[in-house]
């Protein structure tokens, strides 16, 4: 065999080899990157958290959560605010209103009295003031002219001091008006019934101490009286 008969001879075999794989050489068979339509789809797999969320859904929720512009429990924290403010009001709404219109006004006959009377006067000897000097019936002991001076004291008749002992009550005259407190009674044996008879235009007896007196700037006739904490 001549040398050309042997080089068409392997470039035969060559050709027939090519044939055989289905494809040639340099990459002409399938496009780099295509499928066969005979191949299976494969999905990207998508990896969760240990939740078992996957990563695509918590983005998302994330999404969303960021587009609503407040914490998840912000109705929570409005509704606390409010309570607060509630409780802000019911406080305010708990202190006595002493000026209230449903104050129930009466009327009383206002007399007055001294707690330490000079000796020898007549409120001393007709009215036992020296023996009960600086003394109030609400109170133990004995109070000094200091405190006498510092506080609106009143009395009221002995059969009504149990009701209002310790009791603050709101007196006016006129334009004038002062709120005292019921630390004392008066008693008909300190002064051969006076108490009674003091009282009897109204049925309702206020003895004012002295120094309560001068700053109400007025010690008798009639007045009208209302119980601030009754």
């Amino acid at each position: 065999m001549t040398i050309l008969g042997v080089a068409m001879l392997l470039a035969g075999c060559v050709r027939g080899a090519i044939g055989e794989a289905g494809e040639e050489p340099g990459g002409f068979g399938p496009a780099a990157g295509e499928l066969d339509a005979s191949s299976p789809v494969v999905e990207p797999t998508r990896t969760a958290d240990d939740s078992g969320v996957s990563r695509d859904a918590a983005e998302e929720a994330n999404v969303v959560e960021a587009s609503s512009g407040e914490p998840e429990d912000a109705s929570v924290a409005v509704d606390g605010a409010a309570t607060d403010s509630a409780a802000r009001d019911t406080a305010l709404d708990a202190a006595p209103a002493v000026d209230a219109p449903t104050l129930v006004w009466r009327k009383a006959n206002l007399t007055w009295y001294t707690s330490y009377p000079d000796p020898g006067s007549e409120e001393c000897i007709e009215y036992s003031g020296c023996t009960w000097a600086g003394q109030f019936a609400a109170l133990p002991g004995v109070q000094p002219e200091s405190w006498v001076k510092a506080n609106n004291i009143a009395a009221v008749h002995g059969k009504d001091f149990e009701t209002y002992k310790l009791k603050t009550l709101r007196l006016r005259q006129g334009e004038k008006q002062i709120d005292v407190k019921v630390y004392d009674m008066c008693a008909d044996s300190d002064c051969t019934g006076c108490c009674t008879k003091n009282s009897s235009t109204t049925g309702f007896l206020i003895d004012i101490e002295k120094y309560t007196a001068e700053r109400f700037g007025t010690s008798s006739g009639i007045v009208d009286w209302a119980c601030l904490d009754c």
